[in-house]
């Protein structure tokens, strides 16, 4: 219900995360990307457009153990 409630958030976090790891692979030539912490909960949310959007890198969620 949050995510429906907040999508123009979660757009946003989800192109400021995608301009952050653009600006960083410029200088830092990163292929593998692991994202955790809380924001992995909400992966069913994000994970294709972050496919979609780094299409060049790995994207994993971390997996609680």
């Amino acid at each position: 219900e949050d995510i429906r409630n907040n999508k123009d958030i979660l757009e946003k976090y989800i192109t400021d995360f995608v301009d952050g790891i653009n600006i960083i692979s410029k200088e830092i030539k990163i292929k593998n990307i692991c994202i955790g912490g809380g924001f992995s909960l909400y992966k069913r949310h994000y994970f294709r457009t972050l496919t979609e959007r780094l299409p060049k890198h790995n994207i994993f969620i971390a997996k609680k153990r």
